[in-house]
């Protein structure tokens, strides 16, 4: 039976490198070959997975592994810098819009919850709330339109919708599973699984929270004063427990999950929405002007 004729070498491109690893030193130099194993004797030189009695400690999968944990280790200490002075700020404020008269007993999950004095007066005003929520909504809905996805802007534009949309389900699913009824509705926090409520969590604290977190995250390093816009969740979270809306732990837990759902969204290469549409508002309506 005639057999096949052995392929020849082809010589590639120079190369020099070591690489360090548990199996020990491998260095290489010369000009790699690419053919059969009987035609390049040295072949078996390169090391591969057969040299390391746990393939975890290959040289290539020590490479792979490192480069992970780095990237990681990266993305957590942006999240740090980034966001130290904001959290900080977040969380003194927090104590502020979580502060119970001494006279009064706290309730809830953490015991923090107790309905405060009625104040839907001045800054509080309910109408001041949706003005907010509404207008938040609308300037990011228009400058992802106006901007498209293909520059800085209108591509953090459209993470914010990516984070909105995705907060609004996991909180619209968190009220049904829940249903805490209102400060409105009882006096007691601690009425869970009632059928008749909806306030955990805060759904309009966990849109504006949404909303504003990708611009903090990419714009908070290039000028701080970005980070002005973590104010706007703040002060929605303590006029919704102002005027009876929410409990104190509702409105943090809202503004847990929108910053969730702004930091993952963030961290998305492609928006998810955006792919969605049509290309004429990939490339935003600028462009047609």
């Amino acid at each position: 039976m005639p057999t096949s004729p052995p392929l020849p070498c082809t010589r590639l491109a120079p190369f020099n490198f070591a690489v360090q690893s548990k199996c020990g030193t491998f260095q290489r130099s010369g000009t790699s070959q690419r053919c059969g194993a009987s035609q390049c004797p040295d072949a078996s030189q390169c090391p591969d997975a057969s040299q390391c009695p746990d393939a975890s400690q290959h040289p290539d999968a020590s490479q792979r592994s490192g480069a992970w944990r780095g990237q990681w280790r990266g993305r957590l200490g942006a999240l740090s810098g980034q966001w130290r002075r904001c959290l900080g700020a977040l969380f003194a404020l927090l104590a502020a819009a979580c502060w119970v008269p001494a006279a009064q007993a706290g309730g809830g999950p953490l015991g923090i919850d107790s309905r405060p004095a009625y104040d839907n007066a001045g800054i509080w005003k309910r109408n001041y709330q949706e003005i907010l929520l509404y207008g938040s909504m609308t300037t990011v809905a228009a400058g992802a339109l106006w901007e498209g996805g293909e520059s800085r802007l209108g591509k953090t534009f459209w993470q914010s919708v990516d984070a909105a949309a995705l907060s609004a389900i996991a909180s619209t699913a968190l009220k049904y599973a829940f249903s805490r009824e209102r400060p409105s509705q009882t006096a007691d926090p601690n009425e869970w699984f009632t059928g008749n409520g909806q306030s955990f969590p805060s759904g309009e604290v966990t849109t504006v929270s949404a909303l504003v977190t990708p611009f903090v995250l990419e714009y908070g390093k290039d000028d701080p004063a970005v980070y002005a816009l973590a104010a706007l969740p703040l002060y929605d979270a303590v006029a919704r427990v102002k005027t009876w809306g929410h409990w104190q732990t509702d409105v943090i837990a809202g503004l847990g999950l929108g910053f969730a759902g702004g930091y993952f969204m963030h961290g998305r290469q492609s928006p998810f929405v955006l792919s969605l549409m049509p290309h004429g508002i990939q490339v935003g309506f600028k462009m047609r002007f």
